[in-house]
């Protein structure tokens, strides 16, 4: 059977937002939540939740997935980062509140909604500054990664309620 990719540029759907939420605000879930669930408890984060809501640069974040396995079976090698404009002491005092610690990425492009980590198995953030010549722009470096069991969730257009109330910090406000 043949399987057809069209892989035209006028076809490329970039990503436009990433959710990040801190662990300790999720329900428990892993790898085998059924979608409704994971659908549930995404929409049951509290409004006093531990997270960013980060609009992306054009082209800018590109997840790296790769599928192995091993001695506890099979499990995803993550790798995702993308760049903030901007420098300020508020970004970076709430970039120091989520450095090193458990998170999961909620990713929006044009026609589906993507969950990287899980509560069982989160990503780690990190950021660091982006000071290049003064010719370019500075700001910081967001990085995501972790060994995750199972595959990214990939869901419809999602629309995550405390997002869309308002409840979740928006960084491009505070730069």
């Amino acid at each position: 059977m043949i399987h057809s990719f069209d892989n035209c540029p006028e076809n490329i759907k970039f990503f436009k937002s990433i959710v990040i939420v801190h662990r300790k605000h999720l329900s428990d879930f892993n790898e085998h939540t059924h979608e409704e669930r994971l659908i549930e408890i995404i929409n049951n984060i509290p409004e006093s939740a531990d997270a960013l809501h980060i609009k992306l640069l054009p082209d800018n974040l590109t997840p790296r997935v790769s599928h192995k396995s091993g001695k506890m079976g099979k499990y995803s090698d993550v790798k995702m980062n993308f760049d903030v404009i901007g420098q300020s002491q508020h970004a970076e005092d709430l970039f120091d509140s989520f450095h090193n610690e458990p998170v999961i990425g909620i990713v929006y492009s044009e026609e589906e909604t993507a969950i990287y980590g899980t509560k069982v198995t989160p990503l780690i953030f990190s950021y660091k500054e982006v000071n290049p010549r003064a010719t370019q722009y500075h700001g910081y470096q967001i990085s995501l990664a972790a060994k995750v069991y199972g595959k990214t969730k990939r869901l419809g257009r999602l629309n995550v309620a405390f997002v869309n109330n308002g409840l979740a910090f928006t960084l491009a406000r505070t730069i």
